[in-house]
């Protein structure tokens, strides 16, 4: 049995090439694939949906549950990360419900109008825990914040996987409120990629131009208002929408990690960069402060 040793930390933030690297090696050529979380002390939000998208893709794919072993007994977070979140029913979860059960939850096209009311369904309940603290002002934060949702869902359901794929397009959210003070919501798909994409449903013969550019360059350009992916039509406002409720929310961020492209926004400015390593698909973090009185 081939072993695959995690580090001390698995985060896509700070150590996103050596954690995308191994998300990468998930898709290995052992039949079985031991992953020892032995020494693991910290596995943050988004490298942790994105273990749960990769090893739940990899198991439907192979229809076999278990080629992927989990040693996770040992970790210091054994208790409170694998059990509490349930994240090691999450990994073994596959595609079916079992993985609605925790923090971390599937969704597909057969079932996305309902994963969507639930999403909605846990906003409403955030919000209602803000308006009793602060008023009013949380209103239009959430109807930018839905807006933003809204807009990445449906361009997973459009956009995200080719015309031609066949299957059920899944794609992985969770909720988090963890220690730092912040609301977390995370989406990730398996599809092709904004920057692919972009490039595939241009309108104008710009493919050449386009497919010589790096991701990260794609990314910045497709957030801008006005860009989308027309190309040259002066439709749509791309990833405009997406960053809008992060605008508008005091102390708020924004990640979007598609293939070699990172991008943040941060202070009101939005930065893609490129990375070595490859994430497959595309995952998108909101992150807003919750009021200190209401921590």
């Amino acid at each position: 049995m081939y072993v695959l040793k995690f580090p001390k930390r698995f985060c896509l933030y700070s150590n996103f090439d050596e954690t995308a690297h191994i998300l990468g090696l998930l898709d290995s050529p052992h039949q079985v694939l031991k992953l020892d979380f032995s020494e693991t002390e910290e596995i943050t939000a988004a490298a942790a949906l994105a273990l749960v998208a990769n090893v739940n893709h990899i198991q439907s794919k192979r229809k076999n549950k278990g080629c992927f072993v989990f040693d996770c007994k040992h970790s210091p977070v054994y208790k409170e990360l694998f059990l509490e979140s349930k994240l090691l029913i999450a990994l073994r979860a596959v595609n079916n419900s079992a993985g609605n059960n925790g923090v971390f939850r599937i969704g597909n096209r057969l079932n996305f109008a309902q994963h969507r009311k639930a999403i909605y369904s846990q906003l409403n309940f955030y919000e209602s825990q803000l308006k009793e603290k602060i008023g009013s002002h949380s209103e239009k934060f959430f109807s930018y914040l839905r807006t933003s949702i809204s807009e990445v869902l449906l361009n997973i359901r459009e956009h995200a996987y080719p015309d031609d794929a066949d299957g059920e397009n899944p794609w992985w959210y969770m909720f988090w409120n963890g220690d730092d003070g912040y609301i977390h919501f995370l989406v990730y798909d398996f599809g092709v990629g904004i920057a692919c994409s972009y490039v595939d449903h241009a309108t104008q013969d710009r493919g050449i131009f386009y497919r010589n550019l790096e991701d990260a360059h794609i990314l910045q350009e497709a957030w801008q208002h006005g860009m989308s992916r027309r190309i040259g039509d002066g439709r749509g406002n791309g990833l405009a929408n997406v960053v809008t409720g992060v605008q508008k929310w005091k102390d708020s961020q924004l990640l979007i990690l598609s293939r070699k492209a990172r991008g943040r926004l941060l202070d009101g400015k939005f930065t893609a960069q490129q990375s070595r390593f490859i994430i497959k698909g595309t995952l998108i973090e909101w992150a807003f402060r919750l009021p200190e009185s209401i921590k």
